[in-house]
């Protein structure tokens, strides 16, 4: 299951040029006069609308690491992973009733700006090296490195060359017009993010419905052969049952959401822990994502901007899980391969997917867009 370079069309070209220069007049119109003052600059002098907020938020929180990893662990455990999408609606929601009201009352620029206020110089010390180290180390460098990897495989660059160019392209409004530029080009990227990626599962499930088929016959297609009742679905399951469940399991059905304690990486029973733990971290404390909070006009529209990301965040799975049961769907050899090269052959699907399935002219925008929010 290689993946190779696209071959370019012209028309692709054209696109890709297109693109970024949409890209560019959005963001150089958004950052005029953001240097102005460090409110203006990081907090794009607060006056962002609820759209933005909302949008901005969620091209931070998807990228090269959703489309790539999630794509590629729906191919291999199935719809489970779904719920890694669901459960930011539990923390969006403390946000929105308890922590915006507080954040904005503060008037600060960071989130350890506002633990200093509410504790001490020494927490919020402690709170901004750990978000630091954790955001560059856990985050950043795994986007990085999964973006590099797809644009690799799209042009047939070298590995650091793509890693270097996607950092490049990703940071340069943001480091031109701050927050202001980075979030009216997000807005842009994740409304190209959202009906690529929409159009990727349409055409899988057209792709399962053979000719003549439509969306509905592709979904019960989808459906019957991620049940893995039988042929070459029931085998890929059944000759990795202990790696897909974990423990001594004797099945494994991977339309369930809710999977047994010993699963690999969604049990049933760590939900709530994370939730509280890490979900709560990283949609509320995190400075990465709720920059974009500090920066709305009013206490409305960043609630009503944390609401609209959690309406897409409920269709997200649409996106990031269905085509990976897609590609189950279409070849489920994946799971026959050595386990210690599934993964890796299933992390390959979504630029898979794009190659086969999108037409010319629209499989670059459908992928880059998915790539260039990495570090913003």
């Amino acid at each position: 299951m290689g993946v190779e370079s696209f071959s370019l069309a012209p028309l692709d070209y054209v696109v890709i040029v297109g693109y970024f220069a949409v890209l560019s007049v959005v963001g150089f119109l958004a950052g005029r006069g953001e240097q102005a003052s460090s409110r203006e600059y990081f907090l794009a002098g607060k006056k962002l609308p609820w759209y933005v907020v909302g949008g901005s938020l969620i091209a931070s929180n998807i990228s090269s690491d959703h489309f790539i990893g999630m794509i590629g662990s729906a191919v291999v455990f199935g719809i489970c992973v779904s719920m890694m999408e669901w459960g930011n609606l539990f923390t969006f929601s403390l946000l929105i009733w308890f922590f915006i009201p507080f954040l904005l009352s503060a008037k600060v620029f960071t989130t350890p700006e506002y633990l200093e206020l509410r504790f001490n110089s020494a927490l919020r010390q402690i709170f901004a090296v750990a978000t630091i180290l954790s955001n560059v180390v856990a985050f950043l460098a795994a986007v990085l490195y999964g973006g590099g990897l797809a644009l690799a495989s799209l042009f047939g660059w070298d590995l650091w060359f793509s890693v270097i160019t996607l950092g490049m392209v990703s940071g340069i409004w943001a480091i031109y017009g701050g927050l202001s530029s980075v979030a009216w080009t997000d807005l842009l990227t994740v409304a190209v993010m959202i009906l690529g990626g929409m159009m990727v599962t349409v055409l899988g499930l057209h792709a399962l419905a053979g000719d003549g088929g439509s969306l509905v016959d592709g979904f019960r297609v989808m459906i019957e052969r991620n049940q893995a009742n039988h042929g070459a679905w029931a085998e890929a399951v059944n000759a990795n049952t202990t790696h897909l469940a974990g423990g001594t399991a004797e099945s494994y059905d991977r339309l369930s959401l809710f999977q047994r304690v010993t699963h690999p990486i969604v049990p049933a029973i760590s939900f709530l822990p994370m939730v509280f733990s890490v979900g709560l971290w990283y949609n509320v404390l995190n400075q990465f994502m709720i920059q974009r909070v500090l920066g709305a006009r009013s206490e409305y529209d960043a609630r009503m901007g944390i609401v609209f990301a959690g309406w897409i965040k409920v269709i997200m799975p649409l996106i990031v899980v269905l085509p990976g049961l897609v590609l189950f769907g279409l070849n489920p050899e994946i799971l026959l391969s050595p386990w210690e090269q599934v993964k890796p052959s299933a992390d390959k699907g979504y630029v898979q997917l794009v190659q086969s399935l999108v037409p010319v002219g629209l499989e670059i925008p459908t992928t880059m867009a998915n790539l260039i929010r990495a570090t913003s």
